[in-house]
């Protein structure tokens, strides 16, 4: 695009052309054509960015969201993770205690992560535990927490004094980016939703947050049956996101129309290799950024996708630092209604 110096001096080219001098700089005339050539070259940058927005293809933010709506499809909020927490004491409590609905908790740390009980809860006189379910105070992946890192009772409350987390907290993702969501834009332009196929179903599960993958199997269990596998980013459903869609499908899906929602299983996979690095890089953030660039392969994933050692390869080749490598990896099946999980990554310092 024309820059704001090419347009000055081509208006002081023009000048000198019709009058047969330059003006000074500090002068009058220079004064004007320097806020005149500002004021075009800030239209040419609206143009610009106007030409952007014309296409979905480059269209970003607000402007994607009316290409998103012009489809029937609205961007993806931040899902909040749920799980559940014991909440209690050392030992048996002496009387009848009551958690109110509301009570927050949260991990230890810098940086806690808040949850809140969604319901009143009761512990016994002579017990010392009672389990609680709980949801993210806010919405993402950040949500998603792992056993036992829930320690902390933010909401005082009567009796009560130990909080843990004895499994894993799901559900939580991020809001859809500007790629996801020009993505599901983009399939729904290639595969058009006529109110009974495959598409149609697909369109209706991924537009629930907290939906990352959809896979359709038709006639699964005989005619008239349609079963519906679904994922979040790097895990399966919980029963609150599976129960979520399942009203959605059962709102607009056909009459007749046997239509079962299930969350995807998981295969689990696990990529191991060692690395040289290019000049001037260094390994363990070569390493980081590969790990990071392997887990983002394996989120965006569809259910029911194989990964081959050739996916693995083209990430590796796409990651900036990485000059010569041996990767340990046999292709993965993935049966339908599975999604492969990235368990692990291994990467070790091989000499040049």
């Amino acid at each position: 695009m024309i820059t704001y110096e090419e347009i000055y001096n081509r208006m002081l080219n023009d000048y000198n052309a019709q009058t047969g001098n330059y003006p000074s700089n500090s002068s009058d005339v220079a004064i004007r054509l320097k806020v005149l050539a500002g004021e075009i070259f800030s239209s040419y940058m609206n143009l610009d960015f106007i030409k952007k927005q014309m296409f979905l293809s480059t269209a970003t933010g607000e402007y994607l969201d009316y290409h998103g709506a012009q489809r029937g499809l609205k961007r993806k909020s931040a899902a909040k993770a749920t799980g559940y927490v014991n909440m209690g004491l050392n030992s048996s409590a002496l009387r009848t205690l009551t958690i109110p609905k509301g009570t927050v908790v949260s991990t230890a740390g810098e940086n806690p992560v808040l949850f809140q009980t969604d319901a009143d809860a009761v512990l016994m006189a002579g017990q010392s535990r009672v389990s609680v379910n709980c949801t993210a105070v806010e919405g993402g992946s950040s949500g998603n927490v792992r056993s036992y890192q829930i320690s902390v009772i933010v909401t005082a409350v009567d009796g009560i004094s130990v909080v843990s987390n004895p499994t894993v907290f799901t559900g939580g993702t991020d809001r859809e980016t500007d790629e996801e969501f020009r993505r599901r834009i983009e399939d729904s332009i290639k595969n058009v939703s006529n109110g009974a196929n495959e598409a149609y179903y697909r369109k209706l599960a991924l537009s629930v947050d907290g939906v990352n993958g959809v896979e359709i199997i038709p006639k699964n269990r005989g005619v008239g049956t349609v079963d519906i596998y679904i994922s979040s980013k790097g895990s399966g459903a919980n029963a609150a996101l599976i129960e979520k869609v399942q009203s959605l499908i059962d709102e607009y899906k056909e009459i007749n129309t046997d239509v079962l929602v299930q969350s995807a299983r998981a295969t689990n996979f696990s990529v191991s290799l060692s690395i040289s690095v290019k000049p001037g890089y260094v390994f363990n953030l070569v390493k980081e950024e590969l790990t990071n660039n392997l887990k983002e392969f394996a989120d965006s994933l569809e259910i029911g996708r194989s990964v081959y050692e050739t996916d693995i390869a083209d990430v590796i080749y796409h990651t900036e630092g990485v000059d010569r490598y041996f990767l340990s990896f046999s292709d993965l099946s993935v049966s339908p209604g599975h999604y492969a999980n990235l368990t692990s990554v291994i990467v070790t310092e091989r000499s040049s």
